[in-house]
């Protein structure tokens, strides 16, 4: 890609930017590093330049921090590192998930703006960072996922009927669209619970798919992922039924 004249690929040495300003405006310097290699097991942070003197010094990198299962270790270095290196912001990637650290100095992951999948379920978000006269920054969270992901459970416990079970479908994912903060909500169904309908469930799962489908397309911008069936035969007594197909 051609990239833009305003933006700056840092290469395999670090460097520091400072942003053009008027006069008598205090400096800002940007640092950055790109990676020589796809593998980066150990930590950069000493690669980077000092702060610039009397200047707002931000960092950028891309690193699995103190580390994060699932995630592969990845340039790593401690939150603590990061508050004593002399910058006044770092702007972190590498993992998905928002997490903040405030104060002299201000260490951000903002995560991702889009999730990909159901693992990463939930609003997702941008951090705009604003440096005011004083030097100080301020951090406000925009969330910017046009769909997220979204684990619905439906409780089939008692369901006697087809009718019945596809209510409870339509008031959980009516409940979970009001909740969601995006404008599409991808939805990942868990039906569970102990019903007399359990073995009609399991059977006719593509019907009840095209139920929930329906039901999300009348709610309007809801689609459906999966739906994931958990449900028993209610225990008679002290046993449950002998029949496996029953069970």
């Amino acid at each position: 890609l051609v990239l833009p004249e305003n933006v700056h690929l840092f290469g395999g040495r670090a460097d520091a930017v400072e942003i053009p300003r008027d006069r008598g405006e205090r400096p800002i310097a940007i640092h950055g590093l790109s990676f020589a290699r796809p593998q980066a097991p150990e930590s950069l942070l000493a690669k980077y330049r000092p702060p610039v003197a009397g200047a707002i010094n931000i960092g950028l990198m891309h690193t699995s921090l103190d580390g994060l299962p699932p995630h592969d270790v990845y340039a790593p270095c401690s939150t603590a590192d990061l508050l004593a290196s002399g910058f006044r912001y770092w702007a972190l990637g590498h993992i998905h998930k928002r997490s903040t650290t405030e104060g002299p100095c201000a260490v951000v992951m903002p995560g991702i703006p889009q999730g990909r999948d159901v693992g990463e379920h939930g609003p997702k978000s941008v951090t705009l960072a604003s440096v005011l006269d004083d030097g100080s920054i301020t951090m406000e969270e925009r969330i910017v996922s046009l769909a997220q992901f979204e684990r619905v459970a439906v409780d089939a416990s008692g369901v006697a009927s087809w009718s019945d079970l596809a209510a409870r479908l339509e008031k959980a994912l009516g409940e979970a669209a009001g909740r969601s903060a995006s404008d599409h909500l991808v939805a990942r169904l868990a039906v569970s619970g102990a019903t007399s309908m359990a073995w009609n469930i399991r059977r006719d799962a593509d019907l009840l798919r095209t139920e929930a489908e329906a039901r999300a397309e009348a709610i309007g911008n809801v689609w459906i992922e999966k739906i994931d069936l958990d449900c028993r035969r209610p225990v008679v007594g002290s046993a449950e039924s002998a029949d496996p197909v029953e069970a």
